[in-house]
């Protein structure tokens, strides 16, 4: 049976949905599965609307980088993105950590299971794999 849920929650959308449509203003910006929307979004808008924290924006070479803040890594490898950050903030959210910090100003959360030597203030690098790279 198809029914139509109309819901602003993007948690309960993505956990009941067999495919889901995001609309901005009565336009519709991606139809897919939540896998495919999450993993693949089609423009910056479904990028922030989608997840909590939402995907990282981070201005690139005259593109828009997006990454999921759970695809940042903290130790770099060949074929990596690497990203210079000053950290911010190190959340403890009970399962899990959120390190908030900015790249040339632009604010990016990560999240891991260890902070490891995360403090504010602190500068280092993060990495991101290119097949976990969305290019906007």
């Amino acid at each position: 049976m198809t029914t139509v849920y109309v819901t602003h929650d993007q948690v309960e959308a993505m956990t009941m949905s067999d495919r889901m449509a995001i609309l901005n203003s009565g336009a519709i910006q991606q139809v897919g599965t939540p896998a495919e929307i999450y993993d693949r979004p089609a423009n910056t808008f479904v990028a922030s609307f989608t997840g909590s924290p939402p995907m990282n924006l981070i201005p690139w070479d005259g593109r828009i980088l997006g990454v999921r803040p759970e695809r940042i890594q903290t130790t770099g490898f060949e074929g990596a993105l690497s990203l210079p950050v000053t950290i911010g903030a190190v959340e403890f959210i009970g399962h899990e950590w959120l390190i908030h910090a900015t790249h040339d100003n632009t604010p990016i959360t990560m999240r891991c299971h260890e902070p490891g030597t995360a403090s504010p203030g602190a500068t280092t690098e993060w990495h991101v794999a290119a097949a976990d790279a969305r290019w906007f």
